[in-house]
């Protein structure tokens, strides 16, 4: 009798198991709903500048530069940093040599800048000025030494086109940008692609690199050339890694593939 007992309960659970199996395997498949797109909204950048008064004077300096379509290019971030049109008076008074006076109105500023700042000038203080990616205030960090971020200034494009000058901005003590204070009330500005912060003066790009006098110094061509040789070796490895990945279609409509992405942030020790 035990014995038949035994039997009974396995079979029972055998039975059970099938019929569990048998249930699993014959549901449907779940279905997998993706989200909708979210279109951006906002303003981009540039327009926001030309919306603002007190932005006038840099924004005729971006006009100047030829960099108009570069920052209101939806398809990429930026990080500005503006000075307001007390800045940029300050900075075309020092400039002019005394041509433009302080009290000078605002058109007599924005036609020194049309007629005497050159395109190439002006490209570079406005490149030195924007930074690729959003950089909020609140990721910039207090710490010391400064936190170093690269901008879209390349001081020598027939060298390597990956040449980027870099700024140094901080939130220690305040908010700063190569110790240039950042105006409180004008930082976090949202645009559609990026964000800006206003500063208390012009930030200027550095005049002088240490490339030029690598690149020009007789007693330096060693130097030169291992730099050079070192950046080519670089380029030739990285290049070879462009590769385009083939996709695969593991179902109907599924297509899978495999995508290099950089590195947003990376800190060296």
């Amino acid at each position: 009798m035990k014995y038949i007992i035994n039997n009974m309960k396995i079979s029972f659970l055998l039975a059970l198991s099938a019929i569990m199996i048998f249930t699993s395997c014959n549901k449907d498949l779940e279905q997998i709903y993706s989200a909708p797109p979210v279109t951006p909204t906002g303003t981009v950048l540039g327009d926001l500048l030309k919306a603002n008064a007190d932005d006038s004077l840099y924004y005729r300096l971006i006009i100047k530069s030829g960099l108009l379509t570069t920052i209101n290019n939806t398809s990429t971030t930026f990080t500005m940093f503006v000075p307001g049109n007390s800045a940029m008076r300050s900075f075309i008074v020092a400039i002019s040599g005394g041509a433009v006076l302080p009290a000078d109105p605002d058109a007599v500023f924005s036609g020194f800048i049309t007629a005497f700042i050159s395109q190439g000038n002006a490209a570079s203080i406005v490149s030195y000025n924007t930074c690729p990616q959003k950089l909020a205030s609140s990721s910039i960090p207090s710490t010391f030494p400064n936190f170093q971020y690269p901008t879209i200034l390349n001081p020598a494009p027939t060298v390597s086109a990956l040449l980027r000058l870099t700024t140094f901005p901080t939130t220690r003590n305040g908010a700063w940008l190569n110790n240039v204070p950042l105006v409180p009330t004008g930082i976090n500005v949202p645009a559609l692609n990026g964000v800006i912060h206003h500063t208390a003066f012009l930030v200027a790009p550095p005049s002088k690199f240490i490339w030029d006098r690598i690149n020009t110094d007789a007693g330096l061509t060693y130097l030169k050339a291992a730099i050079q040789k070192a950046y080519n070796n670089i380029e030739k490895f990285h290049q070879a890694q462009q590769v385009r990945e083939s996709e695969i279609e593991t179902m109907p409509g599924i297509r899978c593939w495999r995508r290099s992405v950089a590195i947003e942030k990376v800190g060296l020790y």
